[in-house]
This record gives structure tokens, C-alpha cells and sequence, in this order.
């Protein structure tokens, strides 16, 4: 189930059938509100396991893919090399949602047999080399039943350049009324605020080493320059190291795990870092649940001005 529901925008995308009517992604478009003046879709890969799109939203293009993975190995394996395929050559936004016949963690299923700990080790292992982060959700935490067995098997993955266009992306597990998978919401809004590249860090690392290549080739005709030359080398090692702490620590990464100058590893954990501590919705004090970031930060700044205007209770010193 595909939604068609765009405005302010943003979308709203239903997943949870486990037939995929690619009859309404051929026929899909639509017309929106303000930036985005046209949606369309167009079928890239129609496997036995997904469908593969291509989303133009105006000006803008990107990638979708709906999943309805196998049980057995063989077709999980088959999933997972094309998912890899996809992600090695994807250079735009792209998401990955459906039904994907597989738990991550043990804690995700209730009831019937023990888990597969090698299948959710492979589950995991494969979305971390596609480089997809799972959006989380909001809503019951299962979204598949059979009998008194509950398990999370339906999720939506985005890969990071998907933060850098749209940083509200929240997922919502809906009624599983009639069906046996619980359909999931995805709410989608463009980022309003774009933030500027990095300056002086980056800045620094390249003009030392522009510094050390120079003195490098005047040191064979001039090797009085050579005690410069360990200077500037000493420099660049300082303003690389000082470059790899930025990023570590604003992506909030004690060590380097995938490489020691790999800053778009860590590019896209300050995107993923910076999408979960996104407020979405915030709920008042009468029960009313705020949505819009103008009315959140009202709601906010209201709270603490109220807060720090209210009279101190005296406390007496301690003895």
C-alpha cells in the first residue's frame, strides 16, 4: 500500500502488504504545494524479492525500494548481494522499507520459538555494509502476528544522504486491523535548515599540506629549508589529528572504526546523531501535542520563561 499524500512538503508512505502492486507505481503521480511541483515514479529493477524505483520530486531525484524478503537463506542471500549492489553504485538519497522476514535483536520477538541469533546476525551485518541506518519508530513495537508469536519483521532503512534532504523523517506502526503485518506510516519533510560546510578545520589540513609539498621541492636544490620542512610536517600531522577529533567527537565516537581519515563515516553518523535527536512532537501541559517547529520552540521558550519567573523557595544554609 503505497500513500499518494503530499503537502507543507512532505510525504506520507504506507508499507506493510506483502504483495507489491506495481500497477500503482506506474500510475503514480501527483501533484504538490510550494517546491515540489510534481512527483513521479519510474521502475528501475522489478525483483522477485523488491521493487526498485526512481522518485523525481521536482527538481530532485532519489531512489525507493519495497521489500517482501524470502524465509530461507538462499533468497535472503539473493536479497542482501542485490541490496549491495544498489548501495555501491547510489549516489542520491535512497530508502528501504517493507517486510524483511527477520528480527534484529532477540528482545524484537514475543513468543513461539527462540530466535535466530546467525539470521539476525547476518540481518544486521548485511544493512550495516549497505550503509543503511533504520529510522526507528513510534507506535506497538511488533508489527507481524501469528498465533501468541510477535515480531518486529517490518522496518524502513535510509541511507545517509537521505538526512541531508529530509532531517524529520519519522515512522509510525499503524493498526494491523484485517492484516497480519502492521502497515507503517512514513512521514517525510524536507529540511529547512541547511547547514554550512566546514571551514577552518578542513581549510587548515590543506594548506599544510600545500606547505609541506612546496618546501618538499625546493629541499633538493635548497636543504637549508629542511629543518621548515619538519615543522610543516609536524603542523600537518597536528591539523589532521585535530580534523579526526572534530569529527569523532561530534559524532560522538570515541575510536575509528571504519578507517583513520574516513570523515564520510563520520558525516554520516553527525546526520544519523542529528536526526535522532530531532523533536518531532512535543505534548503540553493540557494534553495538546505540538507538531510544528515554530510552535515547539514557542512551546519551549514559554516553558523556561514561565519556569524562571516563578519565585525561589528560600532554603536555609546548611550547618
Amino acid at each position: 500500500m503505497v500513500g499518494d499524500t503530499f503537502k507543507d512538503l512532505g510525504a506520507k508512505v504506507a508499507l506493510g502488504e506483502q504483495q507489491i502492486d506495481t500497477s500503482l507505481i506506474k500510475e503514480f503521480q501527483t501533484v504538490v504545494e510550494d517546491e515540489w511541483k510534481e512527483m513521479s515514479c519510474s521502475i528501475l529493477w522489478d525483483h522477485q524479492q523488491f521493487l526498485h524505483i526512481k522518485l523525481q520530486v521536482g527538481s530532485q531525484s532519489g531512489l525507493a525500494t519495497f521489500v517482501y524478503a524470502g524465509c530461507s537463506p538462499s533468497p535472503r542471500k539473493d536479497l542482501w548481494e542485490s541490496l549491495l549492489a544498489i548501495s555501491s553504485s547510489c549516489n542520491s538519497f535512497w530508502m528501504v522499507g517493507g517486510d524483511f522476514n527477520c528480527t534484529s535483536v532477540p528482545s524484537k520477538k514475543l513468543g513461539g520459538a527462540p530466535p535466530d541469533l546467525n539470521k539476525m546476525n547476518y540481518f544486521n551485518d548485511q544493512s550495516n555494509l549497505a550503509c543503511l541506518y533504520d529510522l526507528g519508530f513510534s507506535g506497538p513495537q511488533f508489527t507481524w502476528r501469528r498465533g501468541q508469536t510477535w515480531e518486529r519483521l517490518d522496518r524502513i532503512f535510509v541511507n545517509s544522504m537521505w538526512f541531508s534532504e529530509f532531517i524529520h523523517t519519522s515512522v509510525q506502526h499503524l493498526s494491523m486491523t484485517g492484516l497480519d503485518h502492521r502497515p507503517l506510516l512514513m512521514n517525510i519533510s524536507a529540511s529547512k535548515v541547511k547547514h554550512k560546510p566546514m571551514g577552518d578545520i578542513n581549510l587548515n589540513v590543506v594548506e599544510a599540506e600545500k606547505t609541506v609539498a612546496k618546501l618538499e621541492a625546493e629541499l633538493e636544490s635548497n636543504p637549508k629549508v629542511e629543518k621548515d620542512l619538519l615543522i610543516a610536517n609536524e603542523n600537518l600531522m597536528n591539523a589532521i589529528c585535530m580534523q579526526e577529533d572534530f569529527f569523532a567527537q561530534k559524532a560522538a565516537k570515541t575510536r575509528f572504526c571504519e578507517g583513520d581519515r574516513n570523515s564520510n563515516y563520520f558525516h554520516a553518523c553527525i546526520k544519523f546523531r542529528r536526526k535522532c535527536n530531532t523533536i518531532h512532537k512535543i505534548k503540553e501541559n493540557d494534553g495538546k501535542w505540538l507538531h510544528s517547529e515554530e510552535l515547539i520552540a514557542a512551546s519551549a521558550v514559554n516553558y523556561y520563561q514561565t519556569l524562571f519567573k516563578q519565585p525561589s523557595d528560600f532554603r536555609p544554609p546548611i550547618q
